[in-house]
C-alpha cells in the first residue's frame, strides 16, 4: 500500500530584498538553489556567523547554514493577528496589503502553507517532525525543489517591536517592548514555523522553482513519526 503523507497548497511566497532587513516582500514565484532562495538577500548563503541560538559555539564561527527558508501555515498568521488584534483594515489602509501579509512579512517568512490535510500520523501542521522533505510529489517521487525541514523555529520579541515601530508613529521604547512581548506570547501560542534548507543540487538543473497555488507533500520516514525518546533505565 502507498504511503500517504500530509499535504498543503502554497498560499504565500515572500523573499528578503536587503540584507540588512528580514522584511520580506511577496512573489508570485521564487527559486530555490542549494544555498537558498535566489534574490533573498539575508538568509542566501552556504555558510553563516554562528549567533545566540548557538551559544556552545564561539561567536561569528563560521558554520553550515540549514535556515535559508522560513515557513508557517495560515492559520498560524491569523492566531497571532488575532491575538495582537491588528486591525485588517487599518493595516490595509496604511500599508496596502492584507494583515496576514503584515504580519507574515516582518516575521520574515518566506513561504506560507495553507489548507494543510494531515494523516493519522501527523494530523496537525505542527506534529511534522525534524528532517521532513517538502515538495510537489509526482508518480511518488518528488520532482523540482525540495526544501528539508531542520527544526521549529522559536519565537523572539523582534517581529514584534518591527511591528510597533510600523503601526505606531513616534513609539515609545514601552511601546516597542510590549508589542514585542506580544508577539513573542502569540506566537508560541499559535506557532512560529519552521526553519529549513534546500536540498537539492542544482549546480546542473539550475534553480528549481515554487509558485503559489503548487500543491506540496510533507514526506517523512515512518521511523521519524514514530519514535518517541526512551527514558534512562528503560
Amino acid at each position: 500500500m502507498a504511503e500517504t503523507y500530509p499535504t498543503a497548497i502554497v498560499a504565500g511566497l515572500l523573499v528578503a530584498e536587503s540584507a540588512d532587513d528580514w522584511l520580506t516582500t511577496p512573489r508570485k514565484e521564487i527559486e530555490l538553489e542549494r544555498t537558498g532562495i535566489v534574490g533573498d538577500r539575508r538568509h542566501h548563503s552556504a555558510a553563516k556567523p554562528a549567533g545566540p541560538r548557538l551559544p556552545w559555539l564561539p561567536k561569528g564561527l563560521l558554520v553550515a547554514n540549514l535556515e535559508q527558508v522560513s515557513m508557517i501555515d495560515a492559520d498560524s498568521l491569523q492566531g497571532i493577528a488575532d491575538e495582537m488584534e491588528i486591525d485588517g483594515d487599518e493595516t490595509k489602509a496604511t500599508f496596502g496589503e492584507e494583515r496576514l501579509v503584515f504580519v507574515a512579512r516582518r516575521m520574515g517568512i518566506n513561504v506560507v502553507f495553507a489548507a494543510f490535510q494531515g494523516t493519522e500520523k501527523i494530523p496537525s501542521f505542527y506534529d511534522i517532525p525534524n528532517s521532513t522533505h517538502v515538495g510537489r510529489l509526482e508518480s511518488g517521487k518528488m520532482a523540482g525543489a525540495v526544501i528539508h525541514i531542520v527544526r521549529y523555529n522559536p519565537a523572539c520579541t523582534h517581529p514584534g517591536k518591527r511591528m510597533a515601530k510600523d503601526l505606531i508613529p513616534d513609539a515609545t521604547h514601552a511601546q516597542i517592548t510590549e508589542m514585542g512581548a506580544q508577539f513573542k506570547a502569540a506566537a508560541d501560542l499559535h506557532g512560529r514555523g519552521y526553519v529549513g534548507t534546500p536540498i537539492i543540487e542544482t549546480l546542473l538543473t539550475g534553480p528549481l522553482d515554487v509558485a503559489e497555488g503548487d500543491v506540496v507533500s510533507f514526506c517523512s520516514l515512518p521511523s521519524a513519526r514514530d519514535y518517541v525518546p526512551r527514558k534512562a533505565g528503560e
